[in-house]
């Protein structure tokens, strides 16, 4: 009846990664990715309302079909330009998020030991200072 069609909307296509297929992405990176994709839908979809409207200010004035497609990437051009979160998302199996949270874990760890050594040395100057006072404290 229908050739084989399926009367639906066709299921979104998730790019393929080239490797470590089985990698499990976390729901924070996959939120990030349909934001993105929705974002790119709508700057795809006010471009084409845009050469819509241009094109019929093309049919009155006779403009050439050139300035409607410098128009477009102008209007792309400000939508990216104005697009918030451009920074470029990280996964934590990248070697530079990974050497990035080590150096961040290893500044911390050393903060920690010079902390407690200068914890441990002010217990042994009160100590000491005890051990001169008579009769103790």
């Amino acid at each position: 009846m229908t050739g084989g069609r399926v009367w639906a909307e066709p299921a979104p296509v998730a790019p393929v990664p080239q490797a470590g297929a089985d990698i499990i992405l976390p729901p924070e990176v996959l939120a990030q990715r349909a934001a993105e994709e929705q974002q790119r839908r709508e700057m795809e979809k006010q471009a084409e309302q845009t050469a819509r409207e241009v094109a019929g200010e093309e049919r009155k004035a006779g403009e050439p079909a050139d300035r409607v497609k410098e128009v477009i990437r102008d209007v792309i051009r400000g939508l990216e330009r104005d697009r918030p979160g451009t920074e470029k998302t990280t996964l934590p199996d990248d070697p530079q998020f990974r050497h990035q949270e080590e150096a961040i874990q290893q500044v911390a760890s050393e903060r920690l030991q010079r902390e407690r050594l200068q914890a441990v040395e002010r217990d042994m100057v009160r100590d000491l200072n005890r051990e001169k006072t008579l009769g103790g404290d």
